[in-house]
């Protein structure tokens, strides 16, 4: 009951047993005798994010624009790389929503997203720019001139062979942060726009 679940973060631990102290209080006001478990130990954040000055966001959006392969690998998720940081940087969606989104979640004719894998698990529309909008339309067009055929399974950023991109995206950013001369803080820090 009170022990860490597989995957549970301290925070939501804290808030379970919280509720369970809260409803079994509640019993024994109604005297009913319920065991009313101690509370762990209140654990502070020590989260810190890294938030870019428009000067570094400009110098990685140039870098990931310059970015190319060595030599050609289908696997390679590059591909989708410029249009899935200004993405990121102008919604402001997790990496894990950005990359689950298929194609019937972009609206690029009235300029929305519809978000369906959310960490609340509720779905959400999300507006988007004409210029953000005219990226994304540029990126498809692209994309549906891939030589490997069509898209697998429906996803919006795909690799160059057709299938959904991974969190293997962290590799290219880094290189863009390097490319762009800007430090890769390590993993404590969450980077400003979400990637």
């Amino acid at each position: 009951m009170g022990q860490k679940a597989l995957h549970e973060s301290d925070s939501y631990r804290y808030d379970r047993i919280r509720f369970l102290v809260q409803f079994s209080s509640h019993l024994c006001d109604l005297g009913i005798q319920s065991y009313i478990p101690k509370l762990p130990t209140y654990q502070q954040s020590t989260f810190i994010p890294y938030i870019y000055s428009k000067k570094e966001i400009d110098a990685i959006f140039k870098a990931c624009d310059e970015l190319r392969l060595q030599i050609v690998q289908t696997d390679s998720g590059l591909f989708c790389m410029p249009s899935l940081i200004r993405l990121l940087y102008s919604t402001g969606l997790r990496i894990s929503e950005a990359l689950a989104m298929k194609m019937e979640d972009v609206n690029l004719d009235e300029n929305y997203l519809l978000v369906r894998d959310c960490k609340s698990g509720k779905e959400r529309i999300i507006p988007i720019s004409d210029s953000l909008a005219s990226v994304c339309k540029e990126y498809v067009r692209y994309r549906n001139q891939l030589p490997l055929g069509k898209t697998k399974d429906g996803y919006f950023f795909v690799k160059l062979d057709g299938s959904k991109c991974g969190l293997s995206v962290w590799r290219w950013f880094k290189k863009c942060l390097s490319k762009a001369a800007i430090p890769y803080l390590d993993e404590g820090r969450a980077h400003a726009f979400t990637i």
